[in-house]
């Protein structure tokens, strides 16, 4: 796991099943941002578009 990784789950649109949200726990900002940097992340992330056929947008939230 990469530091400061808490958890992560995969869900699928009811109305659209070829649309996906993964959501990613950290325990900072910098943790995600860190490893969205990575080289690895860039490796596994240019396999999943590719099999997509799409770029995968991303967006950063807070809880509360």
């Amino acid at each position: 796991a990469q530091p400061g990784y808490i958890s992560g789950e995969t869900l699928r649109n009811i109305d659209d099943p070829e649309e996906y949200l993964v959501i990613s726990t950290w325990q900072s900002l910098e943790d995600w941002q860190r490893w969205a940097k990575s080289e690895q992340r860039a490796e596994v992330q240019n396999k999943i578009d590719n099999l997509l056929g799409q770029k995968t947008e991303y967006s950063s939230y807070l809880y509360g």
